[in-house]
């Protein structure tokens, strides 16, 4: 991850389209949370964050103006038929420019789908003018036409009617309301606006318009008026599957702790979906546990779950002349249950981080041989000095039998200092000890022989 947000755009290929809350594009771009690792396209709804599926632009075969008038002149509707024909005369008739896709032997324009409704004070009229050839002139002028004849109060129906004793009637237009135009598609294709798209995979046609397959069904097939049911009592994460494969054993994303998972926790995704440990700053997983696992694997009751714990952090390092693995410095965090190797005096070691968050220190638990050596020499010499200063107090006292218990004396403090450099020494081998006893004795026998040389 990096600390800005990433941006990615999308594209679609030349004459394909994809629909987003209503409205078509060719492209679109999209953005990444650096601080949860989720795309700005995901949701609950979309938890893979699925792109928009593009889609083939293709012609309409017709398209549609909606025209909703109210009139006076009248209490009762007349025959919808009579009233579709009294339109299409007016139209036809009138000398403005503007309706001429109506005119002629073969007009691009006609009226259909007429409708009436009353009250007590008006009629009211609703129709589509549908445009099936090209026009001259666009189809917004015939609109514009039209709400300005109302708005003069120009547009005027004459009705015939079955009645004998009133032959006709007479409508005059008082309001109108307009919308369109919108393409109108073949099956299998559904219109946005004025265009028309093949349903793409994980869509199909209904009532004219491109949906979204429901939950537990899948269309892998372009221009679908139906999609398929899922076997098995399998089930689909969310709408618009485009494959059987989306068919699935369905798994909810468990919560983590200490960090955050892509797919985000709570999502419903396939048992099967790989989901993304991410760990907070100085947190990670336990060593050797996964970070990422199928959902189906994971179970926040068992020991492998990839929770986040605090990282260890290595404080101190007992002789760092004698630590001569690079990979172990100051300051180096190791994972909850991490070892930290390193060579000491060309001896492998390792220190553990045992508990989470803990501070570790490493140090040389092993004596090398050169220090050993000079432990034993100088324990040696140290004994010799104290001998050699015993035996001379001795001969200053110039009493035999004094020297005599002097000697037996002397032995004891001897004994004791022996005694008290083994608690020096302890911890080293028992080799060393029986160095240090010998030297002792052959001392000693020295120091007899002096004695008797003397005497």
């Amino acid at each position: 991850m990096t600390a800005d947000p990433i941006s990615c755009t999308h594209h679609c290929p030349d004459g394909y389209l994809y629909e987003l809350n209503g409205t078509l594009q060719t492209s679109g771009s999209v953005s990444c949370n650096s601080s949860t690792a989720q795309w700005s396209h995901m949701s609950r709804g979309n938890p893979l964050g699925e792109l928009p599926k593009c889609a083939a632009s293709i012609t309409p075969t017709h398209y549609l103006t909606f025209v909703d008038m109210s009139f006076l002149g009248s209490e009762s509707c007349p025959d919808i038929s009579k009233t579709q024909l009294a339109l299409t005369t007016y139209f036809s008739g009138s000398s403005s420019d503007s309706y001429s896709c109506i005119k002629g032997e073969n007009p691009a324009c006609s009226i259909t789908e007429v409708k009436c409704s009353s009250s007590s004070t008006s009629l009211k009229i609703t129709y589509n003018v549908k445009q099936t050839g090209d026009l001259k002139i666009p189809v917004e002028t015939f609109s514009s036409q039209i709400t300005a004849d109302v708005k003069s109060k120009n547009l005027k129906l004459t009705v015939n009617t079955v009645k004998r004793r009133k032959r006709a009637i007479e409508l005059t237009g008082d309001t109108s309301e307009i919308s369109g135009p919108t393409a109108r598609c073949e099956a299998g294709a559904g219109y946005v606006g004025t265009v028309c798209v093949k349903c793409p995979i994980g869509r199909y046609e209904k009532d004219g318009v491109c949906t979204d397959c429901p939950a537990n069904t899948f269309s892998n097939t372009v221009g679908s008026t139906k999609c398929n049911d899922c076997s098995d009592d399998l089930k689909t994460i969310t709408t618009g599957s485009d494959s059987e494969s989306d068919c699935t054993a369905l798994c909810k994303v468990p919560d983590m702790v200490n960090g955050y998972s892509y797919p985000a926790s709570g999502y419903t995704v396939s048992d099967k979906t790989t989901v993304y440990t991410h760990c907070k700053d100085y947190y990670s997983v336990q060593h050797n546990i996964l970070q990422s696992r199928p959902c189906g694997q994971l179970d926040s009751t068992k020991p492998d779950f990839p929770n986040c714990y605090r990282m260890c952090k290595i404080v101190h390092i007992s002789d760092s002349m004698s630590v001569t693995d690079k990979s172990v410095e100051i300051n180096s965090l190791l994972a909850y249950k991490e070892p930290a190797n390193f060579t000491c005096n060309d001896e492998k070691d390792t220190a553990i981080c045992a508990n989470a968050g803990q501070n570790v220190s490493l140090y040389c638990n092993k004596v090398s041989i050169i220090l050993l050596l000079a432990i034993i020499a100088g324990g040696t010499l140290l004994l010799t000095v104290t001998m050699v200063t015993v035996y001379f107090l001795c001969c200053i006292s110039g009493k035999k039998k004094g020297m005599a218990r002097r000697e037996e004396t002397a032995v004891e403090p001897m004994l004791k200092l022996n005694v008290g450099l083994g608690g020096v020494f302890r911890g080293l081998d028992e080799q060393t000890y029986n160095l240090a006893d010998q030297r002792s004795d052959e001392d000693d026998e020295s120091e007899d022989k002096k004695k008797e040389t003397s005497f």
